[in-house]
Parts: structure tokens; C-alpha cells; sequence
């Protein structure tokens, strides 16, 4: 059991560490990913992104966090940084477009309190996000190595930022 005092960012570390043991009870994992992703503190989110861009931890569990951390919604802009480059830098192309999903969320939610950080956001994930759903891909070029799932995760990810600079990617790719 933890007894968290969110002014501090003991609790936020003492969560992550606990996730990162992998023997909490699947009940206990599932209330330590929420109170971290609830949590609305900058480390509590220095928490998740740490969870999600550690390629050591259970797979699965990096998952479960992304999927919750899909419902921040006061991400900070360094988390949104985080899922910016970890939407680039991971090799799995499944993990990524997890990622992308929870990244289009993020800056949708980013708009409402930081718009130019959020545009700024957007417009790097409007260039990763082609170069997955560009149909004329070369040979070898990561959009014709992905599959129709990881495409539809990131034209779900494109929905999610509620952008409409993201309308002409998403029409052309169901075309």
C-alpha cells in the first residue's frame, strides 16, 4: 500500500519503482499506472515517460502505462518531448505506433493549456506520421514494412490530437 503526498515527488519515484519490480498484483499495477498517470505533477509524468522509453522493462507493462498514459490530460510538455522521440527512436514498430496513439492524445490535450508548444509537437508528428502512411513508399522505407494494424494506430493517433492540419494525411491514407 502507498500513501502518496503528490507535493512531493517521492511518491511519483517510489511508484516507479515499485512498476518497475514487476511483482506487484495485477490490481496493485493497474492503481500504481493510474495514480502515476492521474497524478497531473511533473514528475509523476518524468515518471511515466521514464517507464515507457525503458526498453529493459516487461514490454507489456511499458504497454499498459502508454495505453494510460493516453489519458493525461495535463501532459506536460516534456512528457510530450519524450513520446516525440521515443515515437522516432523506437526500433519495434508495434511500441511505436502504441506510441504515436498516446503521442496524437497528448498534444490534443497540450493545445488546451500550451498551444505553440503544441503546434510545434504536431508538426513533427505530421512528418513521422507520413512517412508511415505515404502509400508510395520506397522498398524498404518503414510505411511499406508496416502493416495495415500499425497504420490504422497511427491514424488513430492523428484523430486523437483533434488537429485539422492532420485531415489531408488521414484522407490521402484511406484513400
Amino acid at each position: 500500500r502507498f500513501k502518496c503526498d503528490w507535493s512531493s515527488d517521492v511518491c511519483s519515484s517510489d511508484l516507479e519503482a515499485a512498476l518497475r519490480t514487476g511483482t506487484l498484483h495485477p490490481q496493485a499495477e493497474t492503481v500504481a499506472i493510474a495514480a502515476l498517470v492521474g497524478a497531473r505533477t511533473p514528475e509523476a509524468q518524468r515518471a511515466v515517460g521514464s517507464l515507457v522509453k525503458d526498453p529493459q522493462l516487461n514490454e507489456p507493462l511499458r504497454v499498459r502505462v502508454l495505453q494510460s498514459a493516453a489519458l493525461m490530460t495535463q501532459p506536460t510538455t516534456e512528457f510530450v518531448t519524450t513520446l516525440s522521440s521515443l515515437v522516432v527512436l523506437t526500433d519495434d514498430a508495434a511500441y511505436r505506433s502504441a506510441v504515436a496513439t498516446t503521442l496524437g492524445a497528448a498534444i490534443g490535450y497540450l493545445k488546451e493549456t500550451q498551444p505553440t508548444e503544441a503546434a510545434t509537437a504536431m508538426e513533427r508528428y505530421l512528418i513521422d506520421a507520413a512517412q508511415v502512411l505515404t502509400p508510395t513508399a520506397t522498398p524498404g522505407h518503414p510505411a511499406v514494412q508496416a502493416g495495415v494494424s500499425i497504420q490504422m494506430a497511427w491514424l488513430a493517433g492523428l484523430g486523437n490530437t483533434g488537429d485539422a492540419k492532420a485531415l489531408p494525411l488521414i484522407l490521402n491514407a484511406t484513400e
